[in-house]
C-alpha cells in the first residue's frame, strides 16, 4: 500500500502540471487570438483605404465632369453675350447716349 502522503503529493504535482498545461494553452490561445485579430484588423483596414481611393476616383471624376460642364456652359453665354454685344452694338450705344444727354 502507499504512503498516503506520497499519493497526496502524487496528485498535488500532477495537479500542478495540469494548470501549468492550462495556463501554457490559455497563453498560446490568447498570442493566436492577438494575431488573428491583427490580421483582420489590417484586412479591414486595407480594405478601407481601398474604398476610400475607389470613392476619391469616383468623386474626382464626377469632379471633372461637372468642371467640364461648367465651361462649356460658360463659353456658351460668353459666346451668346459676345453675339448678343455684336448685334445690338449701335442700339446700346445710342441708348447710353440718350440716357446721358437726357434726348
Amino acid at each position: 500500500m502507499n504512503n498516503p502522503i506520497e499519493t497526496l503529493s502524487s496528485i498535488d504535482a500532477r495537479a500542478s502540471q495540469i494548470i501549468d498545461n492550462a495556463a501554457a494553452q490559455k497563453k498560446a490561445l490568447a498570442r493566436e487570438f492577438d494575431e488573428k485579430a491583427q490580421i483582420i484588423s489590417r484586412q479591414i483596414q486595407e480594405d478601407a483605404k481601398a474604398r476610400m481611393k475607389e470613392l476619391a476616383k469616383t468623386l474626382d471624376d464626377a469632379n471633372a465632369q461637372e468642371i467640364s460642364r461648367l465651361s462649356l456652359e460658360a463659353r456658351r453665354n460668353l459666346a451668346q453675350l459676345d453675339a448678343d454685344y455684336t448685334a445690338n452694338h449701335d442700339h446700346y450705344v445710342q441708348e447710353i447716349f440718350s440716357r446721358i444727354t437726357g434726348a
